[in-house]
């Protein structure tokens, strides 16, 4: 057997491989202008909408993110104290994978991501993504409305 490298002889491949080290969600106000809508068209006084965009942070310091214009959204009713914790506990309870759910629906609010992640050479499923630790980036015109709790 002959011990010595061999020379390739075609196009080479690299793949790079990378663990998720964390997941989060950037979050901004609604805008109906960034859907399509008017500035302001159907804005209800009793709910404040949320745009909540999910990520993935990999341990070679690249982010993965949601490619659509919004992973899901977010309404929280005015008659309640909304803070950044607040807000938080709700996207997390959004993003449950609780086992009794159907498989698709567990897949619901992680699946563009989770597909993304694929096509970065990570395999991976929400149940995953889900007990991965969670970071929340807040945009300013939210901190501004509801301060930095």
């Amino acid at each position: 057997m002959d011990e010595r490298p061999q020379r390739l002889t075609g196009p080479v491949k690299l793949v790079v491989v990378a663990r998720i080290s964390a997941v989060g969600g950037s979050v901004r106000l609604f805008r109906p202008e960034e859907f399509g809508g008017a500035p302001g068209e159907g804005v209800d006084d009793t709910v404040v909408n949320f745009n909540i965009r999910l990520f993935a942070e990999l341990d070679d310091h690249r982010r993965v993110i949601d490619q659509g214009p919004q992973s899901f959204g977010l309404g929280m009713s005015t008659q309640q104290a909304i803070t950044v914790a607040s807000i938080r506990d709700a996207i997390l309870d959004m993003l449950s994978v609780s086992p009794e759910l159907p498989k698709e629906h567990r897949a619901g609010q992680w699946g563009r991501l989770v597909e993304q992640l694929r096509d970065e050479g990570i395999g991976v499923d929400p149940e995953t993504l889900h007990v991965l630790p969670f970071r929340l980036e807040v945009d300013y015109d939210v901190i501004e409305r509801f301060g930095a709790t």
